[in-house]
């Protein structure tokens, strides 16, 4: 009976070591693509990785956050891809889906993830004009200085 208990234990951490090492993958994909270049022919990045313009690349990478996140939601990786998502939906025009996405993030048990989260909606009402707001973001944690 415990070498049964065993080799499932064994079996779930290798899965599990498998999968995160899958979403590392995948998500590290998603931020070449979200850093990456526009507009360079000839580029020494991997193939599929010059883009025409911003909004090529972002949406690219809205796409791949999106299928990281969403694969990967009970990893670390999968919360940091929503997060990234969230930016990237920013970098978009889609201001109010980016809050949205990242105010989901606020509250979840993942402390560095929600941190990120709440400084970056602070970020966006500040860009927006909407300085008292991005003052109180998280119950007054984060403020941002004139």
């Amino acid at each position: 009976m415990a070498g049964v208990l065993l080799v499932v234990g064994l079996g779930l951490y290798f899965f599990l070591q498998s999968r995160k090492s899958r979403a590392n993958e995948e998500l590290a994909h998603a931020l070449r693509v979200f850093y990456g270049p526009t507009k360079l022919e000839g580029s020494i990045f991997e193939e599929g990785m010059a883009f025409a313009d911003d909004k090529a690349k972002y949406t690219q990478a809205e796409k791949e956050f999106s299928a990281v996140a969403g694969k990967y939601s009970w990893l670390r990786e999968g919360r940091l891809a929503r997060y990234y998502l969230g930016l990237t939906k920013n970098q978009l025009g889609k201001t109010e889906e980016a809050i949205r996405e990242l105010r989901a993030l606020e509250q979840k048990q993942d402390a560095h993830v929600s941190g990120l989260a709440r400084f970056a909606v602070a970020e966006i009402y500040a860009q927006n004009g909407r300085l008292a707001e991005a003052e109180y973001v998280g119950g007054g944690e984060y403020t941002i200085a004139d």
